[in-house]
């Protein structure tokens, strides 16, 4: 029998930065057409308007330097830089991959729920809370703090969960005295 061959897919990450300066910038792009359109509608009508793109041009023509005109170029050139960053920085990822035959990616926050239902439902947890990191999953239990019991079975309930996630992140359980967090 001929073996099927898998393609893993990409990681899921976050929307780049520059996604919402596109957005910004498209903005600027259209009232600048706006712009360009009021003046044409003058050039090519009998209103009595100043046009706004010539007056401009005309003005930044007749300029001599001002001490404003350093700050400003520096403020241009640090704002090229940070939109060029924003543009070739890397994408936050925002998944973790599961062990798996085909490509299967979860959430930390669905990892971590899906740890805390897993350790509900050993009996003697009063509660549980579960923080999933990159390199560690850390399950927190109200319970017995004297029953060993507990804590094999929570181990035998969540190791199995934590060995699905890729990369073996360490699986650290902590069992709370009841009364200690009232």
């Amino acid at each position: 029998m001929s073996e099927v061959q898998t393609v893993r897919g990409h990681r899921p990450a976050a929307s780049p930065a520059a996604r919402y300066l596109a957005v910004l910038l498209g903005l600027l792009l259209l009232a600048g057409a706006a712009v360009a359109g009021r003046d044409l509608y003058i050039r090519y009508t009998d209103v009595d308007w100043q046009p706004w793109v010539s007056s401009a041009t005309t003005w930044i023509g007749e300029l001599s330097y001002r001490n404003w005109m350093l700050p400003a170029g520096i403020a241009a050139l640090i704002i090229g830089l940070l939109l060029l960053w924003a543009a070739i920085r890397p994408r936050t990822k925002t998944h973790r991959e599961i062990d798996s035959d085909i490509a299967v990616w979860m959430r930390p926050v669905d990892i971590a729920r899906m740890c805390t239902a897993s350790a509900q439902r050993v009996p003697g947890v009063m509660g549980a809370h579960t923080v999933a990191r990159k390199r560690s999953i850390d399950v927190t239990v109200i319970g017995n703090t004297r029953d060993q019991r507990l804590r094999e079975e929570l181990q035998q309930s969540l190791q199995p969960l934590a060995n699905l996630v890729a990369g073996s992140p360490a699986l650290n359980v902590q069992v709370q005295n009841k009364e200690a967090n009232k």
